[in-house]
């Protein structure tokens, strides 16, 4: 008996010393980490989350598999190591653990970060471009501060060996703005072709009444204006027969499971992420209710961040300015080749509609 309320006492202890660990004290563990490792605090954005995440870390902790040292270092310096060297701390380690994470949000902020495509797009960018450079968080050399500490001396501080976070994420910028053309976003006097603006005009509803509360609803809400009428639509897309505006439409509003792949479609249940192969623009990936179009979004989204990593690779000393060059130079060449792709496959639909006489 005494052992068993031994360890439920055990259990209780170190559920409580686990569920107080904050968020904050586990990004302190992480930062104080990166810079054992002699990296930049600011790492690529995945790297950085799912570093301070302590769910991810409690669960292999508990399991027994091996932890980084750097981390394990860093932990037991800010006071959160794991406790968990027998059954019973285990056992209240991992709910204390999930505990924590229910309250402060843990998993759920890793999904409020990738909820948008872009968003998404950034991560993948950064991580693809921070992979082929491998040096490009590291620590540059102490600099002096204005902070002036105990000694009279200035406090001695070291940035990122290429320049701070904002520096290096310029390299994403051709892959962010692939992302938001391919979404429809990069239009701020209106709708993308066939679409309504955000903010529709009485008199054309493919026009904006109001260009600066265009912008922010794109940029800041992500929203765009929904499809046209199809005889307004067809004006300017001649290429979508009405049978395959109706089915678009289907398939855009449809949330159902969908793992047919006999019929071109594909989806998961709620909408969440969906594809077709026979879409208004062409094959076409839907994320959470977003349209990313394959050949003039993900297209021109890849050879923007091939540019900007293999710019960074080859940059010798200059890897983010050769980065950003390189991943604009890829973003012209997708956004050319994609459209290309995109036209003669209009063309090639407007013919066919015409002489089958599909157009009313």
């Amino acid at each position: 008996m005494d052992s068993f309320l031994g360890a439920l006492q055990q259990i209780k202890d170190s559920a409580a010393r686990e569920y107080q660990v904050g968020s904050e004290e586990s990004r302190e563990a992480m930062i104080d980490a990166r810079k054992l490792k002699e990296l930049s605090p600011d790492g690529p954005r995945a790297r950085n989350m799912l570093g301070s995440l302590r769910l991810p870390q409690a669960v292999r902790a508990v399991a027994g598999l091996p932890l980084d040292k750097e981390y394990n270092e860093s932990r037991e310096l800010v006071g959160i190591p794991f406790d968990v060297n027998n059954l019973p701390k285990k056992v209240g380690t991992l709910a204390g653990a999930l505990g924590a994470d229910l309250t402060q949000d843990g998993l759920r902020r890793v999904y409020w970060l990738l909820n948008a495509a872009q968003a998404t797009g950034d991560i993948i960018s950064e991580e693809v471009i921070a992979r082929n450079r491998s040096d490009l968080y590291d620590l540059g050399p102490e600099v002096p501060t204005k902070k002036i500490g105990a000694d009279g001396k200035p406090i001695m501080r070291r940035r990122g060996k290429y320049g701070g976070p904002g520096a290096i994420q310029a390299m994403s910028i051709p892959a962010g703005i692939a992302i938001n053309t391919g979404l429809g976003l990069m239009t701020p006097f209106g709708g993308a072709e066939g679409y309504k603006a955000a903010l529709p005009s009485e008199e054309d509803p493919s026009k904006t009444s109001n260009v600066l509360g265009e912008v922010a609803m794109k940029y800041i809400m992500g929203r765009t204006g929904n499809l046209l009428p199809y005889e307004d639509f067809k004006k300017v897309r001649p290429d979508v027969s009405p049978d395959e505006f109706g089915r678009y439409k289907a398939f855009k509003f449809d949330k159902s499971l969908d793992v047919d792949l006999g019929d071109g479609d594909v989806g998961l249940p709620g909408g969440a992420l969906k594809y077709t192969s026979e879409g208004i623009h062409g094959p076409e990936v839907q994320f959470l209710g977003r349209s990313l179009p394959v050949t003039t979004g993900i297209v021109p989204f890849a050879s923007a961040v091939a540019g900007a990593a293999l710019g960074g690779k080859y940059g010798g000393a200059k890897p983010v300015r050769r980065g950003f060059y390189g991943g604009t130079a890829g973003l012209v060449v997708g956004q050319i080749a994609g459209n290309i792709i995109e036209s003669e496959r209009r063309r090639r639909n407007t013919v066919e509609n015409e002489l089958d006489g599909t157009l009313r």
